[in-house]
Formats: C-alpha cells, sequence, structure tokens
C-alpha cells in the first residue's frame, strides 16, 4: 500500500479470494490508508485500480450479492464494502470530468448505496476533517470524498481555481477583479464553513472539540458587540468574511443591522444552547447587562456570564480537548 502497488495488491487478492481472514485483513488495511492513496476521481479510474476493486467485489465478502453494495444489509460493517464504497463514490465523479472516457457511472442505486456506507464507515475521519475544516476555513480544502458525499465538489474546486488565481496574479492585476475575487472566495468558504458545521452539529454522537465550541462563542460574543453598536458594521477594519457568515450587511439603514445582528446573535446562541446545555445568552442583547467597552486601546464586548461550559452533568454533547 505504501508503494501504491495496487497491481501487485490485486494479484494478491485473486490468489487468497477465497480465504474470508485474509481479505478481511487487506480490507482493513486498505480502508485505513485508501483516503490518502486515493484522493480523486483520476486515481479511482486508473486500470490497476479499478482490477484491484473487480477483484475485491470476487472475494466472500460481496457473496450473494451479485456485486452490488446496495445488495449489502444495511447493518454491514465489512471493511472491504467500505473500500469498495469508497472507491464507488470517487469513481462516480470520473466521468462527469472526462466525458470523453465514455466509462460508465455507477447506477444511482449504487452510488446512494456507497455514501451510506462512506458515511457511517469512514464517520470518525469525516467529523474530524469537518471540525478541521471550520477551525481554518481560509486554508481548508476537504478531502474529495468528504466534498462529494456532502455535494461539495464542484464548490471545492471553483474555490481551489480562484485562490490559484489569486496567488498568481501579477502586481498590475485589475482591482476591481481582486477585490471582486476576494469577494467570491470568503462566500464560497463561508458556505462550506457553513455546511461543516450543520453537519458536525447533526452528528449528535460524536464529541464536539472544546475548541469548537469556543470558537463558537467568541463569535457570538463579537455579534453581540454588533448588535449594540451596529455602527461598527460599516467600519472597513470589521471583516467582510464574518458578516458575510452571518448575513449581517454592510450599508443598511442601523436599525435593520441591528436587527440582522440580534437575529444572528439569538440563532447562534440557541446552537450553543444546543450543544453545550448552558443557559441561553439572549438576555446580553439588553444594553444594561452588556455593552462595548474599551480595554487597552481596542473595543471589546463585555462578558457578563456565566463560563462557558456548564457543569458536565448537564452537559448534553460530550467535549474533547
Amino acid at each position: 500500500m505504501e508503494a501504491r502497488d495496487f497491481r501487485t495488491l490485486a494479484d494478491l487478492v485473486r490468489e487468497h479470494r477465497h480465504s474470508e481472514l485474509l481479505t478481511r485483513g487487506i480490507g482493513l488495511e486498505m480502508m485505513a490508508r485508501l483516503p490518502q492513496l486515493l484522493t480523486s476521481p483520476d486515481e479511482a479510474a486508473r486500470h490497476e485500480v479499478l482490477q484491484l476493486m473487480d477483484a475485491l467485489r470476487r472475494t466472500p465478502a460481496m457473496k450473494h450479492t451479485g456485486r452490488k453494495l446496495s445488495n449489502l444489509p444495511g447493518n454491514t460493517s465489512h471493511p472491504i464494502h467500505g473500500v469498495l464504497a469508497l472507491h464507488t463514490l470517487l469513481v462516480d465523479a470520473y466521468p462527469e470530468r472526462h466525458p470523453e472516457s465514455r466509462m460508465q457511472q455507477p447506477t444511482t442505486g449504487e452510488v446512494q448505496a456507497a455514501m451510506r456506507l462512506v458515511d457511517r464507515l469512514y464517520r470518525t475521519g469525516i467529523f474530524r476533517e469537518l471540525c478541521r475544516m471550520t477551525e481554518a476555513p481560509t486554508w481548508m480544502q476537504p478531502s474529495f470524498y468528504v466534498a462529494r458525499l456532502y455535494g461539495w465538489d464542484v464548490d471545492c474546486e471553483i474555490l481551489q481555481a480562484m485562490r490559484h488565481e489569486r496567488e498568481t496574479a501579477t502586481p498590475g492585476a485589475d482591482p476591481r477583479r481582486m477585490q471582486q475575487l476576494r469577494e467570491e472566495i470568503f462566500r464560497t468558504e463561508n458556505h462550506l464553513v457553513r455546511g461543516a458545521e450543520r453537519t458536525i452539529e447533526g452528528m449528535l454522537e460524536m464529541p464536539v472539540p472544546r475548541s469548537y465550541v469556543e470558537r463558537l462563542e467568541s463569535e457570538l460574543n463579537t455579534l453581540g458587540w454588533l448588535a449594540r453598536a451596529p455602527e461598527r458594521i460599516d467600519d472597513p477594519h470589521t471583516s467582510r468574511q464574518f458578516l458575510d457568515k452571518y448575513e449581517i450587511h454592510p450599508g443598511l439603514p442601523p436599525e435593520a443591522q441591528r436587527a440582522e445582528a440580534e437575529a444572528a446573535f439569538r440563532e447562534l446562541d440557541a446552537r450553543l444552547v444546543q450543544l453545550t446545555g448552558r443557559e441561553a445568552r439572549t438576555h446580553e442583547l439588553d444594553l444594561r447587562v452588556a455593552q462595548p467597552e474599551r480595554e487597552s486601546g481596542r473595543t471589546s464586548f463585555r462578558r457578563e456570564y456565566p463560563a462557558v461550559m456548564r457543569p458536565a452533568e448537564i452537559v448534553p454533547r460530550k467535549l474533547r480537548h
């Protein structure tokens, strides 16, 4: 696997295809490494990779299924099923990118079965990757299989192309185009981050990183500050990417901006209540409770609320450091 010698691996699977023990061991090793080895549809469509997948479909793990993932029981956890599912998700995208290849796409039933298997068998790795996406939006680039699973693959390709254009721009590039590019990039990044956050918060069985909650609490503080001081929304020093993420629009009348900031605060606060079990902080929208203040030459939001995390026994979601 380290040398990506898929041809030799296919020969090994064919030689021992009747051994459930050996083929399961090969499947376990492949499941652990495949997300790093097959990172694109082009790699998944290589001849030797297709031959390996054909060999895996002839093992006992696929017996009585007609070699189809769609015929597997819903609770399967066999590693070979995970390998075939991940490959199906990748190779399904190849004909879209290379219509001249005339490669036939897997059936809709096969792709849907593959998506269910990938979501279940690779769930821990997917969750970690989603968390990394939210930690560094300006650098994130999810794995292709994660992007494909959630329908983000086209957005990710567009984002990659825009970033490349920005990074390779000459000093004399049209400033209007550069500004447009920056805005399109952060809007796309926000779209992906919002999708990642929704997915993370929907995985109720997964322990949420403490850093994830702390980041959202910090963003909630900023929203509260903007609700109390809506004139700061038009300040050029206020992050336009942050405003776009929470659908707050510069240039509107102050009362409309205040309403947008308050609505965003309430929505994020409700999410954090669900995540952590702490009390709601909507009372902080009252000017008598929380006001902008100056400290050491910078504006901050006065924090007059209990600690971020309530006692562990009332936290509905597990947190990990």
